[in-house]
């Protein structure tokens, strides 16, 4: 009986290990900003009414997600509750906003 109860332990450490390391770990508030590296000091120096143009490309569903998630420092669980959209859509929306972004501003004149 010992040694089965010390291998079912063992596979529930392993799994909760394995369940850690999947994805990453969701970060609120401005810390996305320093995920992103250099590009965030480029979007710094840039002049906001470029930004602020950049913005306002993508659709309204996809800008509210990413401003609920950011700006008012939820998850994007709590975003998705928030917004009464699904959570893989806010986690979607969320992912490519910043990716979006920085194809955005170039078509406007941003180097």
């Amino acid at each position: 009986m010992r040694p089965w109860m010390f291998r079912v332990a063992r596979d529930l450490v392993i799994d909760v290990h394995r369940a850690r390391t999947t994805r990453p770990p969701e970060t609120g508030g401005a810390t996305w900003l320093t995920a992103l590296g250099s590009e965030s000091d480029d979007i710094e120096r840039m002049p906001s009414s470029l930004v602020d143009d950049a913005l306002e490309t993508p659709s309204p569903a996809h800008r509210d997600a990413p401003r609920t998630a950011f700006l008012v420092d939820r998850t994007t669980r709590q975003a998705a509750v928030a917004l009464g959209v699904p959570h893989g859509a806010v986690k979607s929306r969320v992912y490519y906003a910043p990716r979006s972004l920085k194809a955005a501003l170039p078509e406007r004149g941003a180097r």
